[in-house]
């Protein structure tokens, strides 16, 4: 925190303001500054008040309940629970932790990786963001300072279920998976693509997705991808899948959702659809991490349709790359794209007109940031003549926690794409053993220079923008 980041601003009614001004939210700078918050608030105070701590039963299992229950409950099986005093307890320091920003892998959570930074303040609200407020990280912090006090439990605050939401609208079609099982020997994580055959007739437009996941001893997470020409069941093999990586593997395919546990349905608004061409499919990408038992799963999809064309057209655009030929593109700040072995912290940067019409009222209202594993901060942007709008940044890209981020705006209030426009996508990588997550799939020894491409050990710098109109 540099020195002039603090500074006392008045003496109201005896009681002095403290106002803290963060020049940067990396998680652990932000941790930082939280917590010095929380001891300045301490320091301000003119005399202690035991009682005024939080207790568990009182004030820190409903947090928890609220922001980590949707995922650590008691039915699922593919994390540990935090329901109960007992349990917590002994985790919540790391818990807090967690929540600040570590830098080890789960690197934030409740895994919400775009962050508002020193370099990025988002046009808008994200859409379902989790993440706790900074009061109640204050709030948790405190508890754990105090000694994590459990309270009465005769005077326990009540405690909501978690909220689980699904699709609602009238048209809404589920489709299984193509069963797969996982052998007790297999110990390497598997990615394995699904194509879909949806059973609209003609064109059909899609309101809403929803991974409903079966076994949740193995699955981590999904990614559904459009098949406009119907190619993946081409590629699928007679089990009804085929292995795939970075992408869906299929001609003109984009991501439309990406789903992690606790996620809440990807839903369009403001009477929004995304066309699907008559013979047109989905792919579901299931990434499953073994159990050390064999396994079996039939997670199923649920499609929200809307019953006549939308008022407003839905699609997704791809801007960076991806292909090995994208390698010495000039959209390269600095052609070609090439990340060296054991270089921990390089950059490569895609930037890229805009063909937007004239006349036409283009919104942004999703953003969707990708790379592989070697990742470690992606920055996506538009670039105009009198400025800069920053759409997202991941300061802190955890592979293994990827989300489509839309914003909680109507249309009016969505950020517009205006002719001479550029996107420009900013993307970081460790290519070396200090990556925790590269470590956890590719030997020191094995480490290698990284080309673009949609292999798992090449890397990718990309933004999927959702715009409508």
């Amino acid at each position: 925190v540099q020195p002039d980041s603090i500074r006392y601003t008045e003496e109201r009614s005896g009681l002095r303001t403290v106002e803290v001004l963060v020049f940067n939210s990396h998680p652990k700078i932000h941790a930082c500054s939280v917590l010095f918050w929380s001891a300045a608030l301490a320091a301000c105070s003119s005399e202690e008040d035991p009682s005024a701590d939080p207790t568990w039963h009182q004030d820190i299992a409903p947090f928890v309940a609220d922001h980590c229950g949707s995922c650590h409950n008691d039915e699922d099986d593919f994390t540990f629970p935090l329901t109960d005093y007992e349990g917590v307890k002994p985790l919540a320091s790391w818990m807090l932790t967690k929540m600040l920003g570590d830098e080890f892998p789960p690197y934030i959570m409740p895994p919400f990786g775009a962050l508002d930074t020193e370099e990025c303040s988002p046009p808008a609200p994200w859409k379902d963001d989790p993440r706790p407020t900074d009061e109640e990280l204050v709030m948790f912090s405190d508890w754990v300072d105090a000694g994590m006090p459990e309270g009465d439990s005769a005077d326990a605050a009540p405690i909501d279920a978690p909220e689980t939401r699904h699709l609602s609208g009238d048209k809404v079609e589920t489709y299984t998976i193509a069963g797969v099982t996982i052998s007790e020997e297999e110990e390497e994580d598997q990615y394995l693509c699904f194509p879909i055959e949806l059973e609209q007739s003609g064109n059909s437009w899609i309101t809403g997705l929803e991974v409903l996941r079966d076994n949740a001893d193995i699955v981590h997470h999904a990614v559904v991808f459009s098949d406009p020409n119907g190619e993946s069941s081409d590629l699928a093999g007679e089990d009804g899948s085929y292995p795939c990586f970075g992408s869906a593997g299929v001609t003109g395919s984009t991501v439309l959702f990406a789903w992690a546990p606790g996620a809440d349905p990807f839903e369009l608004g403001e009477d929004m659809g995304i066309q699907v061409p008559d013979g047109g499919q989905l792919v579901v990408q299931m990434h499953y991490h073994p159990s050390g038992e064999k396994e079996s799963d039939a997670t199923q999809l649920a499609v929200q349709y809307a019953e006549s064309a939308p008022k407003r057209q839905a699609s997704m655009f791809v801007y960076g790359g991806i292909f090995p030929d994208s390698a010495t593109s000039q959209k390269w700040e600095s052609p070609p794209f090439e990340i060296p072995a054991n270089a921990a912290n390089h950059e490569e940067i895609w930037v890229e007109d805009l063909e937007i019409p004239s006349g036409i009222d283009l919104r942004l209202f999703s953003v969707f940031p990708h790379m592989h594993l070697a990742g470690t901060e992606i920055r996506i942007s538009i670039e105009r003549d009198n400025g800069e709008t920053c759409l997202s940044h991941n300061p802190a890209w955890d592979f293994e926690w990827q989300l489509t981020y839309l914003y909680d705006a109507p249309f009016e209030e969505l950020p517009r794409l205006l002719p001479g426009d550029k996107i420009r996508v900013e993307c970081r990588y460790n290519n070396s053993d200090s990556n925790p997550i590269l470590s956890d799939y590719i030997a020191p020894e094995d480490i290698d220079d990284i080309e673009v491409g949609e292999d798992t050990f090449n890397e990718m710098c990309v933004a999927i923008l959702g715009v409508t109109y």
